[in-house]
């Protein structure tokens, strides 16, 4: 019984991960949904430190312009595939410091797990980056 379940789930993972290598755009737009909660973490650190009627139209417009992204990168669209390969390098290496960073320092459980989920999500970032740059040929 459990023999099958392991084979089962095996062979319904490297079909996801033939999926992800066939269309890579696809993975990378549902990892780009993340950008929204790094969207309002920067938000929340930089009312501090400008106007918050300024962030809150800056947060807003980048909001949208992010909305239009994902749909068009869903989509296939080769510009933003392109931009989303540079968000995904600016995002990994923010990340790594990040999470060093915190992981050095002594915080609490909840800013911990937020670490963690960006961790995976990184990752996810790195097979997409090797998935939407790697020569099939």
């Amino acid at each position: 019984m459990t023999e099958l379940s392991h084979s089962y789930y095996f062979s319904v993972l490297q079909s996801k991960l033939h999926h992800v290598t066939k269309h890579p755009y696809h993975f990378a737009s549902f990892i780009a949904i993340w950008y929204y909660v790094e969207l309002l973490y920067m938000m929340s650190i930089a009312v501090f430190m400008y106007p918050p009627m300024l962030i809150a139209i800056v947060a807003i417009v980048t909001g949208i312009a992010l909305s239009f992204h994902i749909i068009k990168l869903y989509s296939g669209n080769d510009f933003s595939c392109s931009l989303q390969l540079l968000l995904m390098d600016i995002h990994i290496a923010f990340s790594i410091g990040t999470i060093a960073t915190l992981l050095l320092s002594n915080v609490g459980w909840y800013i911990l797990l937020f670490t963690l989920i960006r961790a995976i999500v990184a990752l996810c970032e790195v097979v997409c980056v090797y998935a939407m740059t790697h020569n099939k040929t």
